[in-house]
C-alpha cells in the first residue's frame, strides 16, 4: 500500500507540474475520492454512473456504484465490516436481458430485468449537478431505497457517505477516473 501511495503522489506532481489529464481504472472508488474530480462508473461494458467523485462517495445513485464503495476499506476512519456484491460479473457474450446488474442488484424491480435503463439525469437529483445514472429506481416512477435517495445532507462534509458510515475523504484532485469490472473485494486484474 505505501509503494501504492508513493506512485500515485509521484503522479498527482507531475500532473500538476505539468499540467494533463489523468484515467484511472479501478474498482478501489475510496482511493478515486482522493485523486478525481469525477468518477464513471462501468459495470458490464455500459456506463452506470457518472458523478463528481465527492458527490458520488457521498451519496451513490447506482446500486452498483453503492456495492463497489461497500466493498473496499475506507482510507481514513475507522475499520468498518466491507460487504462484497452477491454473485459474478455476467460473461460478455450472454448478457442477462434488461439491466445487466439485475442479478446481482439487492433492489432490482421487475422492470430492471425486462428493460435497460439509459442513462440519464435521476428525476429527484437536485438542479446544477451533472450526475447521471442508468437505473430505473431514478426514474421518479417510485422513491429510491434508502442508499441510493437524495438526502438533505448531500451537501454535507465528507464522511456522510454510504462507504464512509465513518470515513472521510480529503478534496479530490483534479483528474477523471472510471470504475470497471468484477466487483469482489480483493479481486485483482
Amino acid at each position: 500500500m505505501v509503494t501504492q501511495r508513493e506512485i500515485l503522489e509521484e503522479l498527482m506532481q507531475l500532473r500538476e507540474r505539468l499540467g494533463f489529464a489523468i484515467i484511472f481504472i479501478t474498482h478501489d472508488l475510496s482511493l478515486l475520492i482522493e485523486l478525481a474530480d469525477s468518477i464513471a462508473v462501468m459495470y458490464a461494458g455500459r456506463l452506470v454512473e457518472r458523478a463528481g467523485a465527492t458527490e458520488l462517495f457521498r451519496s451513490p445513485r447506482h446500486p452498483y456504484s453503492l456495492g463497489l464503495l461497500n466493498s473496499f476499506p475506507a482510507l481514513h476512519g475507522e475499520r468498518v465490516r466491507m460487504e462484497g456484491i452477491p454473485g459474478s460479473p455476467p460473461s460478455l457474450t450472454a448478457l442477462p436481458q434488461g439491466c445487466a446488474f439485475h442479478p446481482r442488484c439487492a433492489f432490482a424491480l421487475d422492470r430492471c430485468r425486462t428493460d435497460t435503463p439509459r442513462l440519464a439525469r435521476p428525476q429527484r437529483e437536485p438542479a446544477g449537478r451533472e450526475r447521471l445514472a442508468a437505473c430505473w429506481l431514478q426514474d421518479g416512477r417510485q422513491s429510491p431505497p434508502g442508499p441510493l435517495a437524495v438526502r438533505l445532507n448531500d451537501d454535507a462534509g465528507p464522511g456522510t457517505g454510504p462507504a464512509s458510515a465513518s470515513a472521510s475523504a480529503p478534496a479530490p484532485a483534479s483528474a477523471s477516473a472510471s470504475a470497471s469490472g468484477d466487483t469482489t473485494p480483493g479481486s485483482a486484474r
